[in-house]
């Protein structure tokens, strides 16, 4: 009997590590098994298109896999976000947003999911400054001169944004409450449309990302500013940032990261997270990323939920302080 029982034991042992074994290749190990679509909440063309189609290209070759890039912009990145929140919790349908997810999900009323408990943060992948462009017909060099253009136009300054509730808009509300004026806010579907109309004239300022806007800096096509964060960048050292001119406690970063829908398998979202490091953490990508002004990141899902969180605590503060309600 006893060794009957050893038997049975070693047999129900055995039973038990093939179990686990299938598990995890449930999971973890045996993903991908299709290809992997990244969402996009914003038009193509923006900073946060241009990185995540990078990423998208890397992650396929560390899978050797087909990874796709779909775009579903609209209401500051909510409807992207909303359509992975309903989406198969497998790891196939990812969000690639940018900080203005934060502050949608902080400042909208009612959403219909709950941004805390209905979709999980993957990794944060890259952190860049923003800087305030403005069509170079605008009477302005800097900071201050702008403001005083927007006091003696109170609402004649037409202000593009990259969508209602984005992280774009945020600012431009937040740095006219800090100096008690007022501009006309015009809101596109997308940075690029936003950047393209500063370019053209139709508005006379934005705040844009670095990567797809230093091109047009350098062609003279649009004049920067001012920075958004306390540091300058290194790409464009000659521009102080906001708060070197004037306006107090002005440090907000841009930053794109990865976020899955809740309820994804832990084995799936510690290989995505792991997966999604490495791109960051590439030595090719480190070089394109840091060529743009952008940081390169790559962080754990504890990591990323933490920033992500504390933005969201921020700009609802920043929301009440404000006055500022998006519907």
């Amino acid at each position: 009997m006893r060794i009957g029982n050893r038997v049975l034991g070693a047999v129900a042992a055995a039973l038990m590590l093939n179990a686990a074994v299938g598990m995890a290749q449930s999971g973890g190990d045996a993903f991908p098994a299709k290809p992997i679509t990244l969402i996009v909440p914003l038009a193509p063309g923006a900073s946060v298109d241009i990185e995540t189609r990078m990423y998208a290209n890397k992650l396929a070759e560390q899978l050797r896999s087909q990874v796709l890039v779909d775009y579903k912009p609209g209401a500051g990145t909510i409807l992207g976000a909303a359509y992975v929140v309903r989406s198969a919790p497998d790891g196939y349908t990812l969000l690639s947003t940018s900080s203005s997810f934060a502050a949608a999900a902080a400042l909208y009323p009612s959403l219909s999911f709950d941004p805390l408990s209905d979709i999980a943060s993957v990794s944060l992948m890259s952190k860049a400054p923003y800087m305030l462009l403005i069509n170079p017909q605008v009477p302005a060099k800097n900071i201050p001169e702008f403001i005083a253009l927007a006091r003696a136009r109170p609402g004649g300054i037409n202000f593009g944004t990259s969508g209602l509730g984005g992280l774009p808009h945020i600012l431009g509300e937040w740095l006219h409450s800090a100096t008690n004026t007022k501009v006309t806010f015009v809101h596109y579907k997308g940075g690029a449309p936003a950047y393209q109309a500063v370019i053209s004239g139709e508005i006379d300022a934005a705040f844009a990302g670095l990567s797809p806007m230093i091109p047009q800096v350098k062609a003279g096509k649009v004049r920067p500013i001012g920075m958004t964060t306390a540091e300058r960048s290194k790409l464009l050292p000659d521009v102080p940032s906001i708060a070197e001119q004037g306006v107090p406690d002005y440090d907000v970063s841009s930053w794109i990261g990865i976020f899955a829908p809740a309820k994804t398998p832990q084995a799936v979202m510690l290989k995505l997270s792991g997966e999604f490091a490495r791109v960051a953490r590439s030595a090719d990508i480190i070089k394109r990323l840091d060529a743009e002004g952008v940081t390169a990141v790559g962080s754990t899902p504890e990591e990323f939920r933490k920033l992500y969180i504390s933005e969201i605590t921020k700009l609802k503060k920043l929301g009440q302080d404000t006055g500022l309600k998006l519907q």
